[in-house]
């Protein structure tokens, strides 16, 4: 079964990753209408797929469409594995926003090797809090568990990893409070010598 879209697939795991083989399409159009100011009707002497094609506009579609797979598999392209842009653009419609995404991986590359926490709460001084720092920095509203969901996918998606090795959850009391706390670490780097809390 072919499928054809303008938006990456949603979904996760081996298994719903194994079901795929990817070919992405460049952005051909998009290239020549930006850059070249060229629209698809000037680039083929009309629409594509309008009324008026006839049975040599769709042998040159079907032709062109043949030759960019054979391109694509004889140069190795293939294997199912999707380009980053495809899994960046994923990433952001899991999450909801491009906004976000972007605001929770400066979060992380500025915090990383050291402990976050959740919230703000009385007591704390210099510790730098998640939920805090991200509803300062994006214009829409976001519950606290879609931030921190979204924080663990963004760690993930970029390499990073959230209490790695930690045999239970990382908390710390500040006054009356118990706050959670998120080691973050790099996948090269997971346990470093020195975390700084």
């Amino acid at each position: 079964m072919a499928l054809s879209c303008n938006h990456p697939i949603l979904g996760e795991g081996f298994s719903f990753e194994d079901r795929q083989h990817l070919v992405e399409v460049s952005d051909y159009y998009r290239y020549h209408k930006q850059e070249e100011y060229l629209d698809p009707v000037k680039i083929h002497g009309g629409y594509l797929f309008d009324e008026e094609w006839g049975i040599q506009n769709w042998n040159e579609f079907d032709t062109f469409c043949i030759y960019a797979l054979r391109y694509y598999l004889k140069n190795g392209l293939d294997g199912g594995k999707a380009s980053s842009e495809y899994r960046t653009t994923k990433l952001q419609n899991e999450i909801g926003s491009a906004e976000l995404a972007n605001v929770l991986h400066r979060f992380i590359e500025e915090n990383v090797n050291s402990i976050v926490y959740r919230e703000k709460v009385d007591g704390m001084i210099d510790e730098v809090a998640l939920l805090d720092s991200v509803k300062a920095q994006v214009a829409a509203e976001y519950s606290d568990q879609h931030i921190v969901s979204s924080f663990k996918k963004v760690a993930h998606h970029f390499g990073h990893r959230i209490n790695e090795g930690q045999g239970k959850r990382i908390q710390k009391r500040f006054g009356s409070r118990l706050v959670d706390g998120y080691q973050i670490t790099h996948s090269s780097n997971p346990f470093p010598k020195t975390i700084s809390d």
